[in-house]
């Protein structure tokens, strides 16, 4: 198989179960399997995992697992006036200790477990709120933005 930059990820399931589908799959170009770890049992993990080698060992070629834990769902919580709009270059604080309704300056989180360090933060209209340490401004900004310290692709990806 040819070289190419761009990787085919396929989510493996209850549909993909069949030796002959994955056999199928990897022959059609996939390079990496993901297993959701939120959903099924250790047991049909392992067994996806165990059928993958067989396939790609079939077809003679190395494939990539890649497991997809599951990390905190962290959703605001709700706001006194149904929802509230934006605007650009305004603070908007997300504050887990919050526990009042939010407002235009500011609105609760329902996960309560530590946060981690901040995270910049972008807005696009139509898309979710990034969020940032409770108590932390964050500023909306229209648009994607180059974040400085990316590490670059590695070679062959």
């Amino acid at each position: 198989m040819a070289t190419r930059a761009t990787k085919i990820v396929a989510t493996l399931g209850p549909a993909t179960s069949d030796p002959a589908l994955l056999v199928a799959m990897l022959r059609a170009g996939v390079n990496v399997v993901r297993l959701n770890f939120s959903h099924g049992i250790a047991q049909d993990h392992i067994d996806r995992a165990a059928a993958v080698r067989e396939a790609a060992k079939e077809v003679g070629r190395e494939v990539a697992i890649m497991a997809d834990l599951q990390g905190p769902k962290i959703r605001v919580g709700k706001f006194a006036d149904g929802k509230v709009h934006l605007v650009e270059g305004a603070s908007f604080v997300l504050d887990a200790a919050r526990e009042t309704l939010g407002d235009i300056e500011a609105v609760g989180l329902d996960y309560k477990g530590r946060l981690p360090d901040p995270v910049r933060i972008r807005h696009q209209p139509g898309r979710p709120l990034g969020w940032r340490r409770a108590g932390t401004p964050a500023v909306a900004r229209r648009g994607p933005r180059r974040l400085p310290g990316r590490t670059p692709r590695p070679q062959g990806w």
